[in-house]
């Protein structure tokens, strides 16, 4: 229970907005709530979800807080509301914990003593059939041994990619805390890094861990899935070397385990190892049930159950009450199995019906509880059942120590699913279907979804899909709701509207659109819905609206489902209009019209947070396309608030995008970095949002740059990039790249611009992506190719494409402006420059007609180019005028020095003729900013003339005798900074030893013993700009 601050701020100029805060551990939280006159009692309790304490302290607080329900209040006036949230990425804590020992554990020195070994290897495996002993041994020498340990108990279940690496990283962050954070965040990427990138992660943090650290992998044979065993595989060869696996298992891993032997990187325990030796038995039996067996009995009871636990176990309880022990052991002959069969009938047809029966109707489960025994039995008194078990012995195991939850011996429960089959096989969907009820019912999807594909139910696992689905998605786990999805067949498909939707949204998210559209029209043909092409807007409205509550009857699903369903499929239907993937009525009216109708009408049906950024952002995208820039941009920040204070990993990135490129198509550069800041301030309270920082350190850098301010727009590129490597997101750098080669190429460091440079082309050899996408890829490598001086490959480039060129609609030219310009650009640097012209005129009247000055500026500086080339001063002065008035509020800078030599004799000229003339009368600029760039590309083109082509100084040559490299030139100007080594090291991202020796190096080659010397040498040497 807790309660928040509500405060009413001004943002954006006058627009005012209400937010929430709370102070959580000394760091205050802030929410977005909702514009000035929207703010509702409704919105402040699903506000109240996300501020909730977390003051567990005990080491299972990363479990409780992944998963409990959240309770949290809100204090308006006098009332407070209360809610509860559900669990997105349910944790079983139970699975975490090591096993409790019984006290009547029999001593096994021997074999603790050979897993003392398990600190001098990668791997230990403990491979042995069911009922040996395995877990009790490894857990009771753990307790004695008081090693570092991470436990995780398998099952079937956790045969899923996704699943089996949350508890992994989970229980490595029990063990220390934040240590498989990023790991977890990036399992839940949307799309995923591949598991090597995410364990290369792991690993890089694991390294740091102060002591040697076991992980526990017990029951690893329920894993059956290859990519799983791959992932374990390369975390075995890469394994720190405090660091240590133990897997139990009852049959070998599909694991390396050969090479691992042969280089003596395995210790193994084997059914061999773990038989019961004559005196363990006898220790046993005393202790089990104060049996005293003639040393003939115990060897012939050795002989008969091979020193097996179990087998001795269900000796153990047959044994009482026997009169004749002798006899009775004389009868144990052949394997376990006929051991097993013959022990367990013993040991049933000594209980009650009802106690056989609660055995048998509960052994489908992989874990119990009273309750939960009591809704699949349909019996009560579930806890004493389940006390009177543990108390009897009868393989039952306690999974905590408040004796809440239990599971059975796994070869008991095996043979109980058994008995159940043959003796009561009509039972086992119905207790299935119990089962799926109970966990449905307490939010516990993954085990609910376990329970619905053992019944073969399909309508339960859509059940399930539908119910967890969006709030999966919405936390990044869209793959697993697709992977569910694929559970069904067509018909299930394509019968469920929300199913239909993670579908088509997921095609569409991913480029895919003639599978979408093929997807659509069978929907349609489906429930005999019209396209749209052959009703009106509102005809289409009327259908869709009562198509949702065809399929989604009020006597079953809540208003607000039917409400925010009905806003998804009318944003669907609209934004596939706006982008001419689908036609619309000749009698409707324009495709713009009409997805601004379908929109704004799903915006009167959204209900809850949770919808309201993913949806709002549609409606941004319609202004866009129409040309309303300032709605677009008020839409998209309110999409952007909203996704943040939904903590959605997977919505503020992509609106954060949206957002930051319109911006810096209207020019709007300023506001640009201000979105940005607030998504780095966002991200920074949680390792789970780290995702987001990369592109928005990126764009930084991109502001920074176009600001001339080089040193910080490099500093923020090496952050973002060090942030996709500790990801293991490579490709998620080539943003980054982009700007750090033109950085380079900015201070006349062509050596490095080109090591940069093959950087980058390794990389998008492995992009794979969206054909629109794909297509900037290629204009900006054709744009670096050509600054670079890659000439050949670019007029490749420009003749490949060209043909195209005069069919693209001018909707085309808008939605892919970027790689059209690049192409403007080069055909005109090429020497096509009546192709130029054209192009660069069409793309000029769109950005005109849409108003974004941002990409006029370019153009206009094309245009004064291209008049400059054709001996047309006056018509060249005059663009280059016009560009100049626009770019002076928002600082722009390189968009003029990237054109060197000929932009710097423009500006001369325009210098002189401004000298000449009166102050204009009309909209100017300023002399200070033309100053500004003619002292700056001055500056600018004497460095490229100084540059050797390796990238040392020419100018070195005069007073060095072993000219400083460019590496070395960046250390000795971070030292005139004032940088420490060690802040030179994470800069640069090199080690702090190759710091000092760059350090002495630089001394040596300018005669200096310190920095104090070192600076001032270079100063006189004119090593520093």
């Amino acid at each position: 229970m807790g309660t928040y601050t509500v405060r009413k701020e001004k943002a954006g100029g006058n627009q005012v907005y209400w937010y929430g805060y709370q102070r959580v551990a000394e760091r205050l939280q802030k929410k977005y709530l909702a514009k000035e006159h929207e703010l509702s009692l409704e919105r402040l309790e699903e506000v109240a979800l996300f501020f909730h304490p977390q003051t567990e302290a005990d080491t299972a607080s990363v479990v409780q807080q992944a998963n409990q329900p959240a309770e949290a209040s809100v204090r308006v006036g006098e009332e407070t509301q209360q809610q509860t949230s559900i669990s997105l990425n349910p944790i079983l804590a139970t699975k975490l914990k090591m096993p409790s020992i019984s006290s009547r554990l029999v001593p096994r020195p021997q074999l603790y003593q050979q897993l003392q070994k398990v600190l001098e290897v990668p791997l230990t495996l403990v491979a042995a059939p069911a009922g040996f002993g395995k877990s009790t041994l490894v857990s009771s020498w753990l307790k004695q041994s008081n090693s570092a340990t991470a436990w995780v108990s398998l099952e079937k279940s956790d045969d899923e990619p996704m699943y089996f690496w949350t508890y992994i990283f989970t229980a490595c962050n029990m063990l220390y805390s934040g240590s498989a954070e990023v790991a977890l965040s990036l399992l839940h990427a949307l799309p995923p890094p591949k598991i090597e990138s995410i364990l290369a992660v792991l690993i890089n943090s694991l390294v740091t861990l102060p002591h040697e650290v076991i992980i526990v992998l017990d029951d690893y044979h329920s894993i059956e899935n290859n990519s799983i065993h791959q992932g374990m595989s390369f975390l075995i060869d890469h394994l720190p070397e405090q660091v240590h696996l133990l897997i139990a298992t009852r049959a070998d891993p599909m694991l390396p385990i050969a090479r691992l032997r042969s280089r003596g990187q395995l210790i193994e325990l084997r059914a061999a190892d773990l038989r019961f030796s004559t005196e363990e038995i006898k220790v046993f039996l005393q202790q089990e049930n104060q049996l005293a067996l003639s040393p003939q009995e115990i060897s012939a009871l050795e002989e008969r159950t091979e020193g097996w636990a179990t087998g001795l176990q269900l000796a153990s309880l047959s044994l009482q009450g026997q009169k004749d022990t002798g006899h009775f052991i004389q009868l144990f002959t052949g394997s376990h199995r006929y051991i097993v069969d013959y022990l367990v009938q013993e040991v049933l047809e000594q209980l009650t019906i009802a106690q056989q029966q609660f055995l048998l109707q509960t052994a489908l489960l992989s874990r119990l509880n009273s309750d939960l025994c009591e809704a699949v039995t349909g019996q009560s008194a579930g806890q004493e059942m389940l006390q009177w078990l543990e108390q009897a012995n009868l393989f039952l195991i306690s999974l905590d120590d408040e004796r809440r939850w239990y599971r059975y011996h796994h070869l008991f429960a095996d043979m109980l699913k058994q008995r159940l089959q043959q003796k009561q096989p009509e039972l086992i969907p119905e207790l299935h279907r119990r089962a799926w009820h109970w966990f449905l019912q307490q939010d516990l999807f993954q085990e609910a979804m376990v329970h619905a594909r053992e019944m073969h139910d399909l309508a339960a696992i859509a059940d399930i899909t539908e119910r967890f689905g969006l709030a999966l998605v919405n936390a990044g786990e869209t793959a697993t709701v697709v992977s569910w999805c694929e559970l069904l067949p067509e018909e299930q498909r394509l019968g469920r509207l929300r199913i239909f939707l993670f579908e088509v949204w997921t095609l569409i998210g991913s480029g895919q659109f003639a599978p979408m559209l093929e997807k659509l029209k069978a929907y349609e043909h489906y429930h005999h819905l019209p396209s749209i092409a052959e009703v009106g807007t509102e005809e289409m409205i009327r259908v869709l609206e009562e198509h949702v509550n065809t399929q989604c009857p009020r006597d079953q699903y809540d208003n607000e489902h039917r409400a925010n369903l009905l806003a998804e499929i009318l944003t669907l239907y609209g934004t596939l209009i706006i982008y001419h993937l689908i036609s619309i009525s000749p009698l409707a009216p324009s495709s713009s019209a009409t997805s601004l109708v379908l929109i704004q009408n799903a915006m009167t049906h959204i209900q809850k947070l949770a919808h309201r950024g993913r949806i709002v952002q549609h409606l941004g995208l319609i202004y866009f396309i129409l040309g309303e820039n300032g709605k677009a941009i008020e839409v998209f920040e309110e999409a952007s608030l909203s996704a943040m204070a939904d903590d959605s990993l997977t919505w503020v990135p992509a609106i954060a995008f949206q957002l930051t490129s319109l911006l810096w198509q209207v020019g709007q550069l300023h506001r640009a970095e201000s979105a940005h800041r607030k998504i780095l301030n966002w991200a920074s309270q949680s390792e789970k949002r780290l995702l987001t920082l990369p592109a928005s350190y990126f764009e930084l850098g991109q502001l920074y740059y176009e600001w001339n301010r080089l040193v910080e727009a490099e500093e923020y590129i090496t952050e973002g990039m060090r942030i996709c490597k500790r990801l293991g997101m490579n490709n998620g750098s080539l943003a980054g790249l982009n700007t750090l080669i033109s950085i380079k190429l900015a201070r006349g460091d062509e050596a490095e611009a080109h090591a940069l440079f093959r950087t980058y082309e390794e990389l998008i050899g492995h992009e794979q992506t969206n054909i629109i996408y794909q297509q900037q890829i290629q204009a900006t490598h054709a744009y670096l190719e050509y600054r670079l001086g890659n000439n050949g490959d670019v007029r490749r480039w420009l003749l490949e494409g060209q043909e195209e060129i005069a069919a693209i609609s001018e909707h085309m030219l808008a939605i892919q402006e970027r790689p059209y310009t690049i192409r403007a650009y080069l055909l005109q640097k090429s020497g096509y420059l009546e192709e130029a012209q054209d192009l660069t005129a069409r793309l000029k009247a769109v950005f005109q007609q849409r108003h974004w000055q941002g990409r006029i500026i370019h153009l206009l500086i094309l245009q004064a180019l291209q008049h400059q080339m054709l001996g047309d001063n006056e018509q060249a002065s005059d663009k280059i005028t016009q560009a100049l008035i626009l770019a002076e509020p928002e600082g722009y800078q390189r968009i003029f020095l990237d054109e060197g030599r000929a932009m710097a004799i423009l500006l001369g000229q325009l210098r002189e003729e401004r000298r000449k003339e009166a102050a204009p009368d009309g909209p100017s600029y300023s002399l200070a900013f033309l100053d500004q760039l003619i002292v700056a590309l001055r500056n600018q083109l004497q460095r490229k003339t100084d540059m050797r082509p390796d990238g040392t100084k020419a100018r070195q040559e005069q007073e060095l005798a072993d000219p400083l490299s460019e590496r070395e030139l960046e250390v000795l100007s971070l030292i005139s900074e004032g940088r420490s080594n060690r802040e030179i090291a994470e800069q640069m991202i090199i080690a702090l030893s190759t710091v000092k020796s760059h350090i002495n190096t630089i001394y040596n080659k300018i005669q200096a013993n310190n920095r104090t010397q070192a600076i001032a040498r270079a100063r006189k040497l004119k090593l520093l700009d």
